[in-house]
């Protein structure tokens, strides 16, 4: 029996979801490249994804959960296994209010920029510097996602996972987190967290700012997958890059920004092969030149 078949009859426990064989994921990555995963699963409920997931770990079989597909490098072979995606799960409401502030509750697979346009309507500050980075919440947590002097972590409360043991509440002091990252003991669910109320007016001026120096510094309108590789030593990676002499080097249709260094974009028919190629490259040049050792933000 295939690993679909075997997943549809978890329906006769309780699951709900839709099931998918061959999908290419090239369609679910923000670089447009990646090839076939074997099995793509979307949950519509948390009961559905702790079933999910108890089946395939009973079964040892190979699974990853896909966000956005915005921070991502997914292979030319594609994925064999399961692929989840959360997509369903768009949902954010405030759960608690006082004086000075609000309480969010916030699904995994709820888009970061429907939250961070959700806190601006509301007056609520604390995710400006978020504003138009793409994704979901659950890859914003595991990836603690930031920009401008704000990390995603900041603001978060505690953390609903699916681990092991099933269903559990985690605690914001009990998750490990830096730059760029967060130790949870499982697959994401779902969020609280804590914003201050603020003066509308200005968390919108804020934002627009941060915004508009997006949109003059970074290659919003290509095929990218956001930064390639974290701040390194005491400048950027880009900055790094740049000083290296390799904006606009290419591989294949792979090349480096000539808008911003760190972001290597895809010119139409990239792959994931030459992708990784340009990255040694890179790598390479900037240990040559700086005697600094980049180290990746994508997720390969």
């Amino acid at each position: 029996m295939k690993v679909s078949e075997q997943i549809g009859l978890l329906k006769e426990d309780g699951f709900a979801g839709e099931v998918m064989e061959d999908v290419l994921l090239r369609d679910y990555t923000s670089l447009r490249i990646g090839g076939p995963c074997e099995v793509m699963v979307s949950p519509k409920d948390p009961y559905s994804l702790k079933l999910l997931i108890e089946f395939l770990r009973e079964h040892s079989i190979e699974y990853f959960v896909l966000g956005g597909g915005t921070n991502i490098l997914v292979s030319d072979r594609g994925y064999n296994g399961v692929v989840i995606t959360l997509r369903h799960w768009q949902r954010v409401e405030t759960v608690e209010t006082s004086k000075d502030q609000e309480t969010l509750f916030v699904m995994a697979g709820t888009s970061l920029a429907m939250v961070v346009g959700y806190a601006r309507d509301r007056g609520l500050t604390g995710l400006e510097g978020l504003v138009g980075i793409p994704g979901t919440v659950g890859g914003a947590t595991v990836g603690n996602a930031g920009a401008f002097g704000y990390e995603f972590m900041d603001v978060v409360d505690r953390v609903t996972v699916v681990g092991p043991s099933g269903m559990e509440v985690i605690q914001k002091g009990d998750i490990e987190f830096g730059y760029r990252y967060a130790v949870l003991p499982g697959t994401v669910v779902a969020v609280h967290l804590v914003l201050r109320k603020a003066d509308p007016q200005e968390i919108k001026t804020r934002m627009k700012e941060f915004l508009e120096k997006k949109k003059a510094t970074q290659p919003l309108d290509t095929l990218s997958a956001g930064c390639v590789y974290k701040i390194a030593a005491d400048a950027t990676a880009g900055k790094l890059i740049e000083e290296a002499g390799l904006k606009g080097k290419r591989i294949g249709d792979i090349m480096v920004s000539e808008k911003h260094a760190n972001f290597f974009i895809n010119l139409g028919s990239g792959s994931a092969e030459d992708f990784v190629k340009l990255m040694e490259l890179v790598r390479q040049e900037v240990m040559r030149q700086f005697s600094v050792e980049l180290e990746p933000e994508i997720k390969l």
